[in-house]
């Protein structure tokens, strides 16, 4: 049989120990809540990143780009140029239906 005495050591040996691992479990629960809140972080970090790595333009987006402000830019040019020469015909007729007018309304104040 083990002496009171010696009970008595083990027993508040076993009390401190227990004190001990609850002090060092409080501890470890304090971290993994720091560390949950860290990945948490993470987590929200790498989502951001994944979202803007998706709005980066690749190579060959920007060369299709390129190639669409181009011809569109080159159609419009075509367009304007092809636009002048109609324009000019435009103008020639509406100035030769003026003068044909004006020679009109003189012939009548002549004749009148």
């Amino acid at each position: 049989m083990i002496p009171e005495k010696q009970l008595h050591d083990i027993i508040e040996t076993h009390s401190k120990n227990i004190s001990e691992l609850h002090i060092y479990r409080k501890e470890d629960r304090r971290l993994i809540e720091k560390h949950e809140d860290q990945l948490h972080v993470l987590d929200n970090t790498m989502a951001e990143l994944r979202e803007r790595f998706g709005l980066v333009a690749t190579h060959a987006d920007i060369r299709e780009l390129h190639e669409k402000i181009d011809s569109s830019i080159n159609n419009l040019l075509k367009d304007a140029l092809n636009a002048v020469p109609g324009k000019i015909g435009l103008a020639f007729t509406g100035l030769m239906a003026l003068v044909a007018i004006i020679s009109l309304i003189i012939s009548l104040t002549k004749h009148l």
